[in-house]
């Protein structure tokens, strides 16, 4: 019953970190039977997207990881390398992925391509880095050793080799350049 002149109260609102706290949080480990990962710039735009057969995102962490993975990094928006590896594991704060477990990968670019034993790719410098048991393909050409940087295109590649020369087998076609 409402006394005349008086109006029943609304109840006080609550505040905005009252119900935030409310909200029940994140577990630690989400596992999915396959999945997809998008790493984003804090502008949104893609810079590698990849798929697997098991997806472990730890949100404590902020890392993905992706079993037998395969995925494309991006520069200015256009797919720039494919790559595939048994285990991918996307850093989503330093916006650095790496991939392990003998890796190949593929230019968009041009007919470049390597293998290595594992590789990283930061986002920062838009640079790759392949580590142990190099091979490097550009047309005819083959050159192996033990590390490689590189755009993330693979149009500038540098090898190195620890303890021994970098090989390098090169095979010219008449009246084609070299690279």
């Amino acid at each position: 019953m409402v006394a005349a002149g008086c109006v029943p109260r609304k109840p006080a609102a609550k505040h905005a970190s009252q119900a935030q706290a409310k909200k029940p949080p994140l577990p630690e480990h989400i596992r999915l039977s396959g999945g997809e990962f998008v790493l984003a710039s804090p502008s949104g735009e893609r810079l590698w997207q990849g798929k697997g057969k098991s997806f472990d995102w730890d949100t404590a962490a902020q890392t993905a990881t992706l079993v037998q993975a395969q995925g494309t990094f991006f520069r200015a928006g256009k797919a720039a390398l494919k790559a595939a590896a048994p285990s991918v594991r996307v850093d989503y704060k330093s916006r650095v992925v790496y991939l392990e477990g003998g890796v190949m990968a593929q230019s968009q670019a041009d007919t470049a391509r390597f293998s290595a034993d594992r590789v990283q790719w930061h986002a920062k410098d838009q640079k790759v880095y392949g580590q142990g048991n190099v091979n490097f393909v550009r047309g005819q050409s083959q050159a192996t050793g033990d590390r490689l940087v590189g755009d993330t295109a693979l149009r500038r590649v540098r090898l190195e080799a620890v303890g021994r020369p970098v090989l390098l087998r090169m095979v010219q076609t008449r009246g084609k350049p070299l690279f």
